[in-house]
């Protein structure tokens, strides 16, 4: 072979080897887009999902709490029914009460904060009682109603003793 031949057979080579080159870099490139456009599209759902299981974290929380869990029989005492994170409360109810008299209430209050961007919510019912005897009462949960469920708060066990 003449030496002009195998230099213009060479150079042939090296151009469709570096049109190989090029191909294979734009395909890369390509690749590395398309991965890029589904990591984002991973990285949106990944977030919505977390903001998913926030909302979930914050599941409503109803809880009875009296003032003292000792009272005598002719004090008055406050019992105060927190509902946390809620997010609409149609009507709240006591049930009967056949140890105490409701001398006062309801006071309502209701507060909402944020912190590091987490939201919280409280909704507080007060109720004054009077208990009619001695012994070891139990204070009944409230019933609240929202977003078309029914939630009752823990009962309470306190003593009441002369005084």
């Amino acid at each position: 072979m003449e030496p002009s031949i195998i230099a213009q057979n060479y150079t042939c080579f090296s151009h469709s080897f570096n049109a190989r080159k090029t191909a294979a870099k734009y395909k890369f490139a390509v690749l590395i887009i398309r991965f890029i456009s589904h990591m984002k599209t991973i990285l949106i759902y990944f977030t919505v999902c977390l903001a998913s299981l926030q909302a979930i974290a914050q599941e409503m929380v109803f809880t009875t709490r009296p003032a003292a869990k000792k009272v005598g029989v002719q004090d008055r005492f406050e019992v105060r029914y927190i509902i946390q994170n809620a997010s609409n409360i149609q009507k709240f109810s006591l049930p009967p009460m056949n140890d105490f008299d409701v001398v006062g209430g309801p006071m309502q209050s209701q507060s909402t904060s944020y912190v590091n961007g987490e939201r919280t919510s409280s909704f507080e019912l007060t109720y004054v009682l009077k208990a009619k005897r001695k012994g070891s009462l139990v204070i009944p949960g409230g019933i609240a109603y929202s977003d078309g469920k029914t939630y009752r708060s823990n009962d309470v066990n306190i003593e009441v003793i002369d005084g």
